[in-house]
């Protein structure tokens, strides 16, 4: 099972962000998808220096490649904010 903490945890490692929140949204996706009663679908709002001149394309390959393990496991969805 998904917590946010392990994906808030490899988020942190990766990238060291100086903002960064993750919202659960897999209520609003019932019946859609049921994965194994973890988080199946995030918004990822997140501020890190390590995506300064880097293009969104770039930061969302960043991004899901950091979080391959847990889409590997069942995470379903992920909606990425890059803050400024």
């Amino acid at each position: 099972m998904i917590t946010l903490k392990e994906i808030e945890r490899q988020l942190t490692t990766d990238f060291s962000p100086e903002k960064l929140t993750i919202d659960d949204d897999s209520h609003l996706h019932s019946g859609h998808f049921e994965g194994d009663g973890g988080v199946s679908h995030i918004t990822v709002n997140i501020l890190s220096e390590k995506f300064l001149e880097k293009s969104r394309v770039h930061v969302h390959r960043l991004i899901y490649r950091s979080l391959d393990p847990f889409i590997k496991r069942g995470l379903h969805a992920i909606k990425i904010v890059v803050m400024q």
